[in-house]
């Protein structure tokens, strides 16, 4: 019959949506290089072409494909750091960016203007001089102290010179207060324009196999936006532009210097 379907390959899915180092991007695992929770992912290629007309009424008689845009887009839900500093345009793929999971109590309260100094109960040993860590007081959830580390002495933290203690705190109680070593994402202009290969794949509902697109260079052209709002959660709406490959970038032999993506299917 006309319109009949032939196969049961259709397409309803979310995506993994996956970013590394474009030499590994055939190996990227959804463990290591997943963002996580992204909604409404669309792929699409716009093809643009000149047209050459004729007669009153300039009527086609030729057109020539001389462009094709492509564009990768979705809604980004988790505010983890590496995904932010990916969205700052910052290569996040190493380990300077793994998510911290440490919550650490106070071994001491802090008066007022009680100095530079942060005594743990435990975990010292995770900070070292340069680190930024927080406070946070749980009666008051808003209400937050940024530290910068100069040193440590076992659980002792001594901080830095600026950010020490004022007469502005009126103090951190043992019992109510909560430390975090804290990632410290710097956003602005970037030395390098970094660029990196993508790996978005789909499940077929039907057959369980995987749909996979494989983007080998792009780069991040969308993505840090914070939207404090108490009508729904808020996103980063990313997108990514491939790039054509050069010779000298990993998988050129595969796709040449036109090609930009491939979907791998049976």
């Amino acid at each position: 019959m006309p319109g009949e379907a032939r196969t049961s390959e259709f397409l309803l899915s979310s995506a993994t949506v996956m970013i590394g180092p474009q030499a590994k991007v055939m190996e990227l695992t959804p463990a290591l290089h997943s963002v996580g929770l992204i909604k409404n992912v669309q792929v699409s290629a716009e093809l643009g072409f000149t047209e050459l007309t004729q007669g009153v009424q300039n009527q086609a008689v030729s057109s020539v494909n001389n462009s094709v845009q492509t564009r990768i887009g979705g809604e980004l839900y988790e505010y983890t750091a590496r995904n932010i500093a990916y969205g700052a345009g910052l290569d996040a793929g190493g380990a300077a960016y793994d998510t911290l999971t440490t919550q650490y109590a106070l071994n001491a309260a802090i008066a007022a203007g009680a100095g530079t100094s942060i005594a743990l109960a435990s975990g010292g040993t995770d900070f070292t001089a340069g680190d930024f860590i927080v406070l946070q007081d749980t009666t008051i959830p808003d209400r937050v102290f940024i530290g910068k580390v100069a040193s440590v002495a076992t659980n002792t933290i001594t901080l830095a010179t600026g950010y020490g203690f004022t007469a502005e705190n009126t103090g951190w109680a043992v019992a109510t207060t909560v430390a975090y070593k804290v990632r410290r994402v710097q956003v602005g202009s970037v030395a390098k324009q970094q660029r990196f290969g993508a790996k978005l794949v789909g499940i077929l509902p039907e057959s369980g196999e995987p749909v996979t697109l494989i983007f080998p260079k792009v780069a991040i052209t969308k993505g840090l936006g914070f939207s404090f709002q108490t009508e729904n959660f808020s996103n980063m709406p990313f997108e990514f532009t491939p790039y054509a490959l050069v010779s000298t970038d990993p998988f050129y032999a595969d796709y040449g210097a036109m090609k930009t993506w491939s979907v791998l299917r049976r």
